[in-house]
């Protein structure tokens, strides 16, 4: 519920501002996210080996910022 608030917000903004930006860098933003927790849990089912190496190396080197 709270990502429905939030693009609504950037929504709101965007109207004010006459853009459309914001709303579109939200929706942009927590795709990516969601698409890196999917190819997360494919890697943990064990299915890691139908994801890129560069894709691989990228999200663990993300997983190592977040430990920091």
């Amino acid at each position: 519920a709270s990502v429905f608030m939030i693009v609504g917000f950037c929504h709101l903004i965007d109207v004010a501002l006459a853009c459309d930006i914001l709303r579109t860098g939200a929706i942009v933003a927590y795709t990516l996210n969601e698409a890196g927790s999917v190819l997360e849990n494919i890697d943990r089912l064990g299915y890691g080996y139908l994801i890129p190496d560069q894709i691989r190396s990228r999200l663990a080197q993300i997983k190592e910022e977040r430990r920091k």
